[in-house]
C-alpha cells in the first residue's frame, strides 16, 4: 500500500505517487465514491451483529477503498477489520456530529465530480481512481493510499468544535465545511503536479507555484470565492488588497523573492498567524496571496492558458519568470 505524506495546506496529506509533471487526458472519468463515514454513523445505534452486516454490505461494493482505509487506520483483517472500523473511538466520538454537519454525503460526491471534471478540461491528470469519506483519529484530513483518496469529514466540523480547541485560531478556521472542497481540489492538483525544485530554485519560483495552486483552488471549486480559496477572512483579504503594492515592493527591495533559503519560503508561504514582512498585521501566507496575484495577472493577459500550463515547471520554474509575467500591482 503506497501511503505518503506531504506538507500541503492545513493537515492535508498526499501520497508519493510517481508523477513529476502534468499529463494531459482526453476522457472524463466518473467519480466512484464510498460513503464510509455515513455507513459508520448508521451503525452507531445498531446492535453489533446487525452493524457488521450493514458495514460488510458497503464494503462489498468498495473493497479497494476499504482496504485503503484499513491500511491507513491500521485495522485488522477480514471481519475483524470491519468490526474495528465501526467500533473505533473516532467513529463513536465524532459520528453523530459528522452526521449533523454532513447531512447528505452526495454533497461531497458532487463537489468531487465537479473538481475532477474541471481538472480534466484544464488538461490535468487525476491521480485518484476512487474516493471515500471516512472518520478517523489521525491528524491528517486527506490521505492518498495508492489511487484512493480518503477524506476525513471529522476534520471539517467548524472551527469552534471542542476537538480543535488546542489548535491556534488560524488553524481552527480551516476546520470548516467551506474549506473542504478547496482542500480536496488542492490535494488532487498537488499530487498530479508536485513542485519541481533544484539548486537554482528561487523563492519567486515557489511563490508562483503556490500561486498556481491557489488559482486552481479558485477555479476548480464551484462558486469559489477568493477569501475562502486563500483561507482568509474578508478583513484579512481587504488588508492584503489595500497593501498589495507595498508588500510586493518590500519583497523586491529586500530581494526576498530572489533568495533560495527555506527559512524565507517558510516565512512567506507556510501557514501562520501572520507574515513577518511589513508588520504584525500582515496576514499569514501573504506570499501565497502575492503568488496568486502574479499568476492571475498572467492569466488575464493570456486567456487561453490552462491549469496544466501554470503548473508546469516550464512556467513557474524559469530562471527569471518576472520577465514574461509582468506583474505590476
Amino acid at each position: 500500500m503506497n501511503i505518503g505524506i506531504a506538507n500541503i495546506s492545513a493537515a492535508v496529506v498526499i501520497s508519493g505517487i510517481a508523477m513529476t509533471s502534468c499529463s494531459r487526458v482526453a476522457a472524463d472519468k466518473p467519480v466512484s465514491f464510498a460513503d464510509f463515514a455515513g455507513t459508520a454513523v448508521m451503525c452507531l445505534d445498531t446492535d453489533t451483529a446487525s452493524a457488521v452486516i450493514m458495514a460488510e454490505e458497503t464494503v462489498v461494493g468498495h473493497q479497494a477503498e476499504f482496504d485503503a482505509m484499513a491500511a491507513v487506520m491500521g485495522l485488522g483483517s477480514g471481519d475483524d477489520a470491519v468490526r474495528d472500523w465501526i467500533d473505533s473511538p473516532a467513529v463513536r466520538f465524532f459520528g453523530h456530529e459528522v452526521d449533523s454537519v454532513f447531512k447528505d454525503s452526495r454533497t461531497v460526491e458532487k463537489q468531487l465530480t465537479h473538481i475532477v471534471s474541471v481538472m480534466e478540461r484544464e488538461g490535468l491528470s487525476v491521480p485518484a481512481k476512487s474516493y471515500a469519506s471516512v472518520i478517523w483519529g489521525r491528524p491528517q484530513s486527506i490521505v492518498f493510499a495508492d489511487s484512493v483518496m480518503l477524506i476525513a469529514l471529522n476534520h471539517y466540523l467548524g472551527g469552534e468544535h471542542p476537538a480543535y480547541s488546542s489548535l491556534p485560531a488560524y488553524r481552527r478556521r480551516a476546520k470548516d465545511t467551506r474549506t473542504l472542497p478547496y482542500d480536496m481540489a488542492e490535494a488532487l492538483v498537488a499530487t498530479a503536479c508536485p513542485p519541481e525544485r533544484n539548486d537554482s530554485t528561487l523563492v519567486i519560483n515557489r511563490l508562483i507555484y503556490e500561486g498556481a495552486l491557489a488559482y486552481a483552488r479558485m477555479i476548480l471549486v464551484e462558486g469559489g470565492n477568493m477569501a475562502d480559496a486563500l483561507g482568509y477572512s474578508s478583513d484579512e483579504l481587504r488588508w492584503l488588497e489595500d497593501n498589495e503594492r507595498e508588500l510586493w515592493r518590500k519583497m523586491l527591495t529586500s530581494r526576498m523573492v530572489f533568495d533560495k533559503s527555506e527559512s524565507t519560503v517558510e516565512r512567506l508561504l507556510y501557514p501562520a498567524p501572520f507574515t513577518n514582512v511589513l508588520s504584525g498585521e500582515t496576514p499569514g501566507r501573504a506570499g501565497r496571496y502575492i503568488g496568486y496575484k502574479i499568476v492571475r495577472s498572467y492569466v488575464d493577459g493570456h486567456r487561453d492558458t490552462k491549469l496544466s500550463d501554470l503548473l508546469s515547471p516550464a512556467f513557474y520554474g524559469k530562471a527569471n519568470p518576472l520577465t514574461y509575467i509582468h506583474y505590476n500591482p
